[in-house]
């Protein structure tokens, strides 16, 4: 990591510290005073693509840049949504100032911009029309500043993410980062490169994952490389997965999967309960143990769907771990009817990736390589001799 990288990634951290104590605007010996402004705007004046319409853009002053989608709506964030609705936003949301003169909009959110959706959300419950949510605001004015900012944009936002154990970035969108950096770096087999990753990357969540947690991480997004490289299509991550899975049993013909999803993106299913994990860590056992559970409390009513994928790094491995998964679940399914369609993801570059196999499939695929590993050893004699 060059020294460049290393002093911006200094900045980030003291300006979010700064930030946080609001010393950036209270303290006129610290670094950043005078380079942050302070603003109390109404959720009228931030605008996302997503969520609002060409009237609310054409009014807005902010773009709103990023919205965790887990933290929308007050099913999800019940406790933000309550503590908007009691006290309103407790904590300033951040933008950058927008130099583009042909920009429409003033400043960039980068932080916060899902207190704001759900402050609307606590608007619109209000059918009277009394209530009104002010947003506190901080605005980066210094463009030196802000392009730092913009540069680390998800090392600050992680950053600002990460207060306590129970309120940090979801891991999906640290391993996204990470992916991001080590595809973006020039030599990421260096060891000082991987150190400097973890370090970086702990330093963005220290207050709520461990350095081994994000070493883990790390390794665990290398190990996804080395099975991209041996021709084997990795399905870890999870948007990247819950993509095609939704494809894939739309095209399945399984009865009333298609228009039944809850939302756009994910896996909820108004008829089905789709269980997709990994083989690894015991994740088809917990899943397995979730359910007898829930249907001895009888909240697991809905058919279920089990496809499951491996994180091997050749054929033999993959086949391997894909028959033993379903021979575990059918071992199971003698005693327990659990799923009633299971299958697992091909994984294989230019045969089988992207696609459902169910167990005749995989047995199938082991006799061919079988058949393959003996022409090769036959060809192999004939050479010798």
């Amino acid at each position: 990591m060059s020294t460049k990288q290393i002093k911006d990634r200094k900045i980030i951290m003291n300006l979010v510290k700064a930030i946080k104590s609001r010393e950036c605007v209270d303290d006129p010996n610290n670094q950043f005073y005078g380079e942050i402004d302070y603003h109390l705007d109404s959720t009228s004046d931030f605008y996302h693509e997503s969520y609002h319409d060409e009237a609310r853009k054409e009014d807005s002053k902010y773009r709103l840049d990023q919205v965790r989608k887990k933290s929308i709506g007050s099913n999800n964030y019940k406790q933000k949504y309550q503590s908007i609705q009691s006290i309103g936003i407790d904590e300033e949301v951040v933008s950058v100032k927008n130099f583009d003169p042909h920009s429409h909009f003033e400043a960039d959110t980068l932080d916060g911009n899902s207190r704001i959706i759900i402050s609307e959300d606590v608007e619109a419950a209000d059918t009277d029309g009394n209530t009104k949510v002010d947003v506190p605001h901080f605005i980066i004015t210094n463009k030196k500043l802000g392009d730092i900012v913009r540069r680390k944009k998800k090392f600050f936002q992680n950053k600002m993410n990460d207060h306590l154990p129970h309120s940090g970035s979801e891991p999906e969108e640290i391993k996204e980062y990470i992916r991001e950096e080590i595809a973006a770096a020039s030599n990421p087999e260096a060891k000082p490169f991987k150190t400097a990753l973890i370090d970086e990357v702990h330093e963005m969540v220290c207050n709520s994952k461990t350095r081994s947690t994000v070493s883990g991480w790390v390794t665990e997004i290398y190990n996804e490389r080395k099975q991209q490289n041996a021709g084997i299509v990795c399905w870890k991550p999870q948007a990247k997965r819950w993509r095609l899975v939704r494809k894939l049993l739309e095209q399945s013909g399984i009865p009333d999967i298609k228009n039944n999803w809850c939302e756009t993106t994910g896996l909820e299913h108004s008829v089905y309960t789709i269980h997709s994990k990994s083989t690894i860590g015991g994740n088809i056992e917990k899943d397995l143990g979730t359910i007898i559970v829930n249907k001895e409390y009888h909240n697991e009513t809905k058919p279920a769907i089990n496809i499951f994928f491996t994180t091997a790094r050749s054929k033999e491995s993959l086949y391997d771990a894909q028959l033993k998964a379903f021979k575990k679940l059918e071992a199971v399914e003698k005693k327990y009817n659990f799923y009633d369609y299971t299958f697992t993801i091909g994984q294989v570059k230019g045969q089988t990736s992207g696609t459902l196999l169910t167990k005749a499939d995989v047995e199938n695929n082991i006799k061919k390589l079988e058949e393959e590993n003996s022409k090769v050893v036959e060809l192999r004699a004939v050479n010798i001799k």
